[in-house]
Order: C-alpha cells, then sequence, then structure tokens
C-alpha cells in the first residue's frame, strides 16, 4: 500500500474527509526515510511537525543524569508528536528517536495551520487526533500511578504485544517504570 494511502486509512478512521481536503492535506505531507539512531526529535528542539509512521519503529525519551527513560513507543500506524512542544513552540523536554530503520510522513505545523483555515473537516481531524492523543496519555499517566508493575505488564500483553517482540527488555522496563530485574521476574511467573 503506498505510503500515504496507509496515512488516508487510518486518518478516515478518525475523521472522514473529503477528496478536496484530502488533496489539501496530502500536499502538505512529506516522506521522511530514517535509519536506527536517527532523531526526528532531539531534545531541547523545538517541534514543528506531526509524523505519522508508515514503517519502522520509534520512541520518545529521555537522559537524565545518565539514565534512560522510555516514555512511549511508536510503530506503524500511529501518529506521534511532542505535544507540549509543538502547540507551545517551546523547547522539548524528550527525544523522539528511531529503533529501526523505517518511513515516516512528516507533517509541518506551519502548513497543517494553513489547512485548518482551508478546511474545516481537516480542523475537525485535527481536533478529534488531539483528543484521542491526550486521551491516551492521560490513561497511560493513570496506569502508572495507580497499577502495580504486574498488571502493567500484563496490560501491555494485551494492548500492544508488538513491543515484546521489537524493543529490548531494558527499554521495556523503563516504559513500565520497574528495573529490568523486575521485569525478569514479572514475565518468569
Amino acid at each position: 500500500m503506498p505510503p500515504f494511502n496507509q496515512l488516508r486509512q487510518i486518518i478516515e478512521g478518525i475523521s472522514p474527509l473529503s477528496d478536496s481536503a484530502w488533496e489539501i492535506l496530502a500536499s502538505i505531507c512529506e516522506e521522511l526515510t530514517f535509519q536506527k539512531g536517527d532523531y526526528l526529535l532531539k531534545e531541547e528542539a523545538v517541534c514543528e511537525h506531526i509524523w505519522f509512521l508508515n514503517a519502522g519503529c520509534c520512541k520518545a525519551s529521555l537522559d537524565k543524569e545518565g539514565k534512560e527513560f522510555n516514555l512511549d513507543f511508536f510503530f506503524e500506524g500511529d501518529f506521534f508528536t511532542h505535544v507540549a512542544s509543538l502547540s507551545r513552540s517551546s523547547p522539548s523536554d524528550y527525544s523522539l528517536i528511531a529503533i529501526e530503520k523505517g518511513i515516516a510522513i512528516r507533517i509541518p505545523k506551519v502548513d497543517l495551520l494553513q489547512a485548518y483555515s482551508s478546511s474545516h473537516e481537516i480542523e475537525a481531524f485535527g481536533r478529534k487526533f488531539l483528543q484521542k492523543l491526550l486521551s491516551e496519555q492521560e490513561q497511560r499517566a493513570t496506569d502508572l500511578r495507580v497499577l502495580s508493575p504486574t498488571e502493567r505488564y500484563e496490560k501491555l500483553l494485551q494492548r500492544e504485544p508488538a513491543l515484546l517482540q521489537r524493543v529490548s527488555l531494558t527499554q521495556l522496563a523503563s516504559y513500565l517504570g520497574i528495573s529490568r530485574e523486575t521485569l525478569s521476574r514479572i514475565r518468569a511467573k
């Protein structure tokens, strides 16, 4: 499936677009290939894009005093960005990094804002996309606060099994907010 067709299919699942609205949106999309280890956004840089992952895997992570904290992972069919940095034009407090070779479609913020003014359908998509993204982030924050490490791992197995095949145990433990040793004990049960 050509990259933009997959993008349109995912967008249509969030909010329908007419052919004319799709043409406006597609005209501002840029295809980007990346290698493992490439930064799509570096910590302290201002985020100026929304990405749609067509192939590969990326992560949101930060380094604090030499320790890596993995905040999220993104796979084929996922949209991702640094919401606070994008909306406020402020420096990001984490990086977006490729952990596999891949292809993304990048949508520049400045062009997207112009597209919003050209099409109410695109604006509606943007609003629904942001609501979906914030809802997912809120659920993750709640899970980290109220679920036990075992419950977090079991929920991850149900909702995001791809993580287990594509992410190292160290990265997975960091994402779950536990040590690698604790993760090994949970997996052994």
